[in-house]
């Protein structure tokens, strides 16, 4: 009897998943970074490395062996090909969103959410800003979204031996694969603890040996710890906390779009983060795993000193935020406007969602149909900078990265760096991947001119890759170039395609030491140096 109901909403998902990915293969093939932060080469570097499929490249090892990522992300990335390109590597995070759109989906559901509702959220959650622009990257947050929703249905069906413990297992990995995961692991065996504690002991087993393990051995929680600490010794908790608080409603924003760009306005989000909050308390309040985990998550991000990484901190928490917004919104609509369908308030908050981010929506349209003329920009319109509200902004940003890979490209080509040699750099990953060669970080901006060179001679590498841009530990364009300059012979300057008159980065190497001056005898028969 129900049949043809059954089909057809069957179709209509099987239809909608199809279409998800399908366009975000077409979204994220691209054979270039999406930026050039540096997590993304120590991912694909070490998935190189890792890769049982061809030789990895001679950087490879280095950053591999000196990463303090969890390992679990790499290692599918290796597993499945992604070590072996870029645009494989791209596809390969493409497939683990999609499919956490299914685990996104299925947990919505098993919350209560009608299908069609459920579909709806997903979709939405596709299109955002945030969505859109980290699926550009080759970063775990993709694979940990596909752990801790795979994670959240599961654990849903208590009563299921078997599924709790595969649900314990998806929050190892999820562990594995970020150090956030450390909020879900903490969630989930307290709810366990709470909610089934018959099994407790097998579930803490399966969570805890990973945690233990990867902690102990590896020590990446630790630097972190450290790290954080030196950071709050030296601002204040205080200050820092209100510093945090600034900067995450600023990410909050750029989650559902360009915060310059025309037609966006703070409401939508506004009103997002206030439903969503309702939401995750009327879960708290009834013990689910989901609303603890929810509050674990943002309690951390809140504390967390890196504010630039908020946008992808945001990411993985995003879906539970829109489920629980939905929540909220029928429930209060049964309990204050019982007269009303529940349906209505679930059709206004999607109306809302959907208006919130439709103006980046259209933004990444018109940018995807400008394509530049010189075909050479064309693998740089699947970088982030293609899509700031300001499209001159966008044109320069997206030459200096076409100016830097080309750059490396001809240094590997023309094996311009000896390939036993190694180059300094303010972004070592990024070298190393594009150019082949290794790459370190050059000393610190603190020394002095003299302290630098002597630095720079005592250390690995004689060549120097400097480049346009500055950054929070080098804070000033083709470093070290300024201190260094009667030091240096310029191999190659490298034009930038978009801004003339200044090259996108310059190849230097360290000039010789002068011989050590002569000595000639003088008249009074003491040794007098030539100058």
């Amino acid at each position: 009897m129900n049949a043809k109901p059954n089909f057809l909403r069957g179709t209509v998902v099987a239809v909608s998943f199809v279409a998800l990915a399908v366009f975000y293969l077409f979204w994220s093939w691209s054979t270039v970074l999406a930026d050039f932060g540096g997590d993304n080469a120590v991912y694909w570097l070490t998935a190189n490395y890792w890769s049982p499929w061809g030789s990895a490249i001679a950087p490879a090892a280095y950053f591999a062996s000196t990463s303090i990522y969890p390992p679990l992300y790499p290692i599918m990335l290796a597993a499945l090909g992604g070590g072996e390109s870029l645009i494989v590597a791209h596809l390969v995070s493409a497939g683990f969103i999609v499919l956490a759109f299914i685990a996104i989906y299925r947990f919505a559901i098993v919350l209560g959410v009608h299908w069609s509702l459920a579909l709806i959220l997903v979709v939405l959650f596709a299109g955002t800003r945030i969505t859109l622009i980290e699926a550009l990257q080759i970063h775990s947050e993709h694979l940990y979204l596909l752990l801790t929703y795979t994670a959240l249905y599961l654990a849903h069906h208590k009563a299921d031996r078997p599924a709790l413990y595969l649900a314990a297992a998806c929050v190892a990995g999820a562990f594995l694969t970020r150090s956030f995961g450390l909020t879900l692991a903490a969630s989930f065996l307290a709810w366990i603890a709470i909610a089934h504690s018959r099994a407790l002991p097998a579930c803490a087993a399966i969570v805890g040996l990973p945690v233990v393990l990867w902690s102990s051995l590896h020590g990446s929680s630790s630097q972190y710890l450290n790290s954080m600490a030196e950071i709050y010794g030296q601002s204040g908790i205080a200050i820092q906390l209100s510093d945090n608080l600034n900067y995450l409603w600023i990410k909050w924003l750029y989650c559902f779009g360009e915060t310059e760009q025309a037609g966006f306005t703070t409401y939508g989000p506004v009103a997002i983060a206030l439903i969503s909050g309702c939401g995750t308390l009327v879960r708290l309040r009834a013990g689910a795993l989901d609303g603890l985990y929810a509050l674990a998550y943002l309690l951390l991000v809140v504390l967390w000193p890196y504010p630039a990484e908020y946008e992808r901190l945001l990411y993985p928490i995003l879906p539970l935020l829109f489920v629980h917004g939905l929540l909220a919104v029928t429930l209060l609509m049964r309990r204050w406007m019982p007269a009303y369908s529940p349906t209505h308030a679930a059709v206004v908050y999607t109306v809302l969602l959907l208006a919130t981010e439709l103006p980046f929506a259209l933004l990444a349209g018109s940018r995807l149909a400008d394509v530049p003329d010189d075909p050479g920009f064309a693998p740089y319109t699947r970088t982030l900078a293609w899509f700031y509200a300001d499209p001159g902004t966008a044109i320069v940003n997206i030459g200096y990265q076409r100016g830097i890979t080309e750059a490396l490209t001809d240094i590997h080509d023309r094996n311009r760096v000896p390939t036993d040699e190694c180059m300094l750099s303010i972004k070592p990953s990024i070298i190393a991947l594009y150019s082949g060669r290794r790459s370190h970080s050059p000393p610190s901006s603190s020394l002095s001119p003299q302290a630098l060179l002597e630095q720079v001679r005592e250390g690995p590498c004689n060549y120097l890759f400097m480049m346009q841009s500055a950054s929070p530990s080098f804070p000033e364009p083709y470093y070290p170039y300024r201190r260094l300059e009667p030091h240096l012979e310029i191999v190659a300057a490298y034009a930038n395609p978009v801004v003339h008159g200044r090259p996108a980065a310059m190849l230097g190497r360290i000039a010789e030491r002068p011989a050590a001056p002569a000595l000639r005898s003088s008249g009074d028969g003491h040794a007098r140096a030539l100058h």
